[in-house]
């Protein structure tokens, strides 16, 4: 019987292109080469889940590789959305210092007819 580690090279071997090309499909081929690394990865971390012979584990592998694309497409979005969050801020800041009591600019004095100038027990 082999070890684990000859029948690793041997899966990478038999199944690795077949991963490769269902990546590169979804994600271009930059991409699907780091898709096909952690798919391989999770395999051998969970050697004990893959299907035995005469089960073919193609189709265990090309789910974790789909689980995998999913969790890069929301980890990208989540970069996306926060990207966006800093610009927001950074363009707030650049606008202006934010109004904190102390850097509030001064209110003209009110003129004496108008309603902020009136006492409170004063009616219009």
């Amino acid at each position: 019987m082999a070890s684990p580690q000859e029948q690793f090279t041997e899966l990478w071997h038999a199944e690795a292109p077949h991963v490769m090309a269902f990546a590169r499909r979804h994600v271009g081929a930059e991409a699907a080469h780091d898709v096909v690394a952690e798919t391989f990865t999770i395999a051998w971390r969970r050697w004990g889940d893959l299907p035995t012979p005469p089960t073919p584990p193609i189709a265990w592998l090309l789910v974790t590789a789909r689980k995998v694309i999913q969790n890069r497409a929301r980890t990208n979005r989540r970069h996306r959305a926060l990207e966006e969050r800093i610009a927001l801020l950074d363009g707030v800041a650049a606008y202006g210092r934010p109004c904190l009591p102390s850097h509030r600019p001064k209110q003209p004095n009110p003129s004496p007819g108008s309603s902020q100038h009136r006492s409170s027990h004063e009616h219009p």
